[in-house]
């Protein structure tokens, strides 16, 4: 079968498992959290994470705009799988 497939990693994240995308391979599921100059509830971002992985979720994006951010993805990054 003729087809092209792209392995995602990141170097920076060594415990996370590589997923390849591509024709022939199941679809890849993402999910985007992170909080917002007008809502900042860490919390909150935390229950979305876990629910996403529940779900079956391949990619969690955090796209915190508002609050610590270098802490918010500290936390977001101890908190995943």
């Amino acid at each position: 079968m003729d087809g092209t497939i792209v392995i995602c990693r990141n170097v920076n994240h060594m415990a996370i498992k590589p997923l390849a995308i591509g024709k022939g391979l199941r679809t890849k599921v993402n999910a985007n959290i992170g909080t917002s100059k007008d809502h900042m509830d860490l919390n909150l971002e935390l229950k979305k994470l876990k629910t996403a992985v529940e779900a079956g979720a391949d990619a969690v994006m955090d796209l915190s705009t508002g609050g610590n951010l270098a802490a918010i993805r500290k936390k977001v990054m101890k908190n995943q799988p």
